[in-house]
């Protein structure tokens, strides 16, 4: 049936039927006779000479008629509910998928925030390695002006000139070093969107220490293919085609509805009284049976339903072979990294023994003091390649959880605060 006017609720259900409930009430002014049996004062009807009920009539405004109606429907035909709440579907997986969007978005966010605050964390740390250095190169120039008077005239010159030297080019580099800390707190601002004024207070100065990943390549793949909200939402965007198919299909079907119905009616003078009892009420129920045409244009919906799908599946296996490669490389990077760590601590080990050993001879003055020079820039260069590969590391670990999907509340349990040097 038609519905009217006035429809207040309309649900639809998830095997494709829908229930509605309508009412309405018209106002109207046009006037009808009415009649009504004239009584005496004890209520019985009088009667006429030939015994009939004496009849009184006037003319009344009818002005409410009011109406209630109560119709279902269902589609009886295979596959027929589904399509009809396509609707439905799309709009709860549309929701699903932004939902996912949103935290591929933070993921992303948090792995950004995070790889810039350790940017920072390393310039602090590699500008007190240029600090140290600074302060060995003036030690040094201390030390040369010490043994100048016990030096050849002719040498001693050139041994303060070559140590001064050492002094401006170290205190250059912790010039720039310091340089590099307000560089990285300004992209950290930037990152986080707070006000260029606001201060960062860094959480330590030591180089964190994290743990390396209790999984292999292999599972960490797996783990990605499973949990990154990426490829569920193209998964879903594949359900969505899947649908709009099941409707581009059901087009070139028949199709069956089953609809049924009740409703309710009254009139009188009064709205109150039009809907304090109805005095009609019908009941309906048909079959409707709906046979396609098969239009070119539906045929061509079906086509594009098609496609759509298998490029969706297309998108969704080059996503993951994108996920593969993303995964691989950030696990290899972290175990490169991993591996370099243990290497360069043992050459800043090996080169601070040889810094304090010809340090030693030039007090005595076994060796010129200019000659520990060398020493002391392969210290520095210890130190510094040891400080930027742990810290990359950790940068490493942070895009490998980016790379695997991990859940935003065991990113934010694993990274902040970050783990100090020691700890685990």
């Amino acid at each position: 049936m038609d519905f009217p006017d006035g429809a207040v609720l309309s649900r639809r259900f998830y095997g494709g039927g829908t229930l509605s409930v309508g009412a309405r009430s018209t106002y109207q002014s046009a006037e009808y006779p009415r009649y009504a049996p004239l009584v005496d004062n004890m209520g019985n009807p009088i009667l006429d000479a030939n015994g009939n009920p004496v009849i009184s009539s006037w003319m009344a405004d009818v002005r409410w008629f009011s109406e209630a109606n109560l119709v279902i429907t269902q589609p009886l035909l295979e596959g027929a509910g589904r399509v009809a709440t396509t609707a439905l579907r799309v709009q709860e997986l549309e929701r699903a998928a932004v939902n996912l969007e949103l935290e591929r978005f933070i993921q992303s966010v948090l792995a950004d925030v995070i790889r810039r605050y350790l940017a920072v964390q390393r310039a602090v740390s590699l500008a007190l390695v240029a600090q140290d250095s600074y302060q060995r190169a003036l030690e040094l120039f201390r030390l040369t002006q010490e043994k100048a008077p016990f030096t050849p005239a002719d040498v001693a010159p050139l041994q303060l000139f070559r140590s001064e030297q050492q002094v401006t080019s170290t205190q250059q580099q912790f010039i720039d070093a310091k340089n590099s800390v307000d560089s990285s707190l300004i992209d950290l601002r930037l990152t986080l969107g707070v006000e260029p004024t606001l201060p960062i207070v860094l959480s330590g100065t030591d180089v964190p220490v994290m743990s390396p990943p209790p999984f292999k390549v292999d599972e960490a793949i797996q783990a990605a293919l499973k949990r990154r909200p990426d490829l569920r939402s193209l998964q879903i965007l594949i359900r969505q085609q899947e649908l709009y198919f099941q409707v581009a299909q059901n087009d070139l079907l028949p199709n069956l509805d089953f609809s049924a119905w009740m409703g309710f009616r009254d009139q009188d003078e009064h709205l109150s009284n039009s809907w304090s009892l109805f005095d009609y009420q019908d009941v309906g129920a048909n079959l409707r049976l709906n046979l396609p045409l098969n239009l070119p244009s539906d045929k061509a919906n079906y086509q594009r339903a098609q496609i759509r799908i298998r490029q969706a599946i297309t998108d969704l296996q080059q996503k993951e072979r994108q996920v593969v490669n993303e995964v691989d490389e950030a696990y290899r990077t972290q175990s490169t990294l991993l591996e370099r760590i243990d290497v360069l601590r043992r050459n800043e080990e090996l080169a601070r023994k040889t810094f304090e050993t010809m340090t030693g001879l030039a007090e005595y003055g076994q060796i010129d003091p200019f000659d520990i020079v060398q020493a002391q820039n392969d210290l520095t260069s210890a130190q510094a390649s040891r400080v930027r590969a742990e810290i990359d590391y950790v940068i490493a670990l942070a895009a490998l959880d980016l790379a695997t999907g991990l859940p935003i509340s065991e990113v934010m349990a694993r990274y902040s605060p970050l783990a100090p040097s020691g700890s685990q």
